[in-house]
Parts: C-alpha cells; structure tokens; sequence
C-alpha cells in the first residue's frame, strides 16, 4: 500500500492571518473526507459482518461534522471555545484508533469464505493502517534555519553557541537527547489558544473558560 504524506494546508510560514483553529479545522475536514472514503468502499462489500463498523464509521462522520462546524465558526469568544472543546473531548465512543478497526477489519477478511469479499476487506484495512482517519500522513519538515533558531533557546548555550561555528548535526543530536529526556506535557485547547497571542476575548474569566483550561485536547486523528 502506497503511503502519502504532505503539509499543504500546515505550514503556516509566518502567517499571522492563519489561526491554530484554521489548521485543525483543515484537518477535521480532511478527516471526514477521510471517513467517507472508507464509508464508499464499504458499501460496495457485502457482508454483514461489516455492519457494526460500518454504523461506528458513520457515527463518527456525523459527530466530525458537528465539530467541524464548531471550530469553523470561532470568532475568538470564550463559550465558542470551550463549547468546541467540550464536544470534542467529551464526546464519548470516538474513534480515535486507525489501526484497531484496520485490525477487526483483517479479522473480519480472514473469516470470510468469499475470497473476493476478504480481498477487499483487506485492502480497505491496509488504506486504514496506512492513512490513518485522514487523507494522508502529516509530514513535518524541519529546515536548517528552523531547527538552529529553536536550538537557541532549548539547549541553553546561548545564541552564538547555536549560531555559526555548530552544525546542524551536532544542533540534532542536542534536540534527540532533549527529546529522549523530556517528560510528558498536558496541552488542551487553552494553551493553543494562548499561543496564538490573540487579546483576551470580552467574556474571558467567565464559567466556561475553566471548563476548557482544566480539560485535556484529544487528537481528532489517530494513526
């Protein structure tokens, strides 16, 4: 199975008119399409023992489609956010696991006895284990100048250290090792919000906004 990847629609580039909600509405959109693909091919397989993923598939397309209408339309109030929040991370059954349903779709292939029907069903979980609930993987691209920048302040020897003189080499295997050392970190829709240096929203302070500081983001797509 050919994988894709690509970042048309991530790579901001200095931006400042496209917001964190732009991108991860992008990708809600993406994985709809990605789910109604999955929906297609299907319906064109008939068996019966595919109708309970085929029903958690089409639920999960609907509730993505309520959250993309949610995200689309923040406007930068406080309630939208956390409204968006909530239905996201709240939302209960989500699939948020490509590869266990590619996994019961391969169990599904190999008990069936319609060897037409079982290839399908495994070229379908192949497309699932490799895509993912998406259109493709999401490639992250790193260049030199990017990486010596953000090496200025995370290996903490100063910006002439990481300047000139270092190379890029020796600036990766300092990241790899901050990686391998660094713990955990809790990011939720608070923090992406923050980060996206907008002013306070008129209604900031009020019920809902600890309501989406204290509740953790789950990924809208999993691999």
């Amino acid at each position: 199975m050919l994988g894709v990847s690509s970042w048309v629609g991530y790579d901001l580039d200095g931006r400042a008119d496209i917001k964190w909600a732009d991108s991860f509405s992008l990708r809600l959109r993406e994985k709809q399409a990605g789910l109604q693909i999955y929906l297609d091919q299907l319906a064109a397989i008939d068996l019966d023992e595919l109708a309970e993923i085929r029903a958690e598939i089409q639920a999960e397309q609907a509730a993505t489609e309520a959250e993309i209408a949610l995200f689309s339309g923040l406007r930068g109030g406080t309630s939208e956010l956390a409204e968006a929040a909530n239905q996201l991370t709240g939302r209960k059954n989500k699939l948020t696991h490509s590869k266990a349903l590619a996994e019961r779709l391969q169990a599904v292939a190999q008990a069936c006895t319609d060897q037409a029907a079982a290839l399908a069903v495994m070229v379908l979980a192949s497309d699932m284990h490799t895509h993912g609930f998406g259109m493709g993987e999401m490639h992250l691209r790193i260049n030199a100048v990017q990486l010596r920048n953000a090496m200025r302040s995370v290996d903490g020897r100063g910006v002439m250290v990481s300047g000139g003189g270092v190379s890029h080499r020796l600036l990766m295997e300092r990241l790899g090792r901050r990686i391998t050392k660094e713990g955990p970190w809790q990011i939720n829709f608070a923090n992406l919000d923050r980060n996206s240096h907008r002013p306070p929203p008129a209604d900031a302070g009020g019920p809902d906004t600890q309501t989406y500081r204290q509740r953790s983001a789950c990924a809208p797509v999993d691999r």
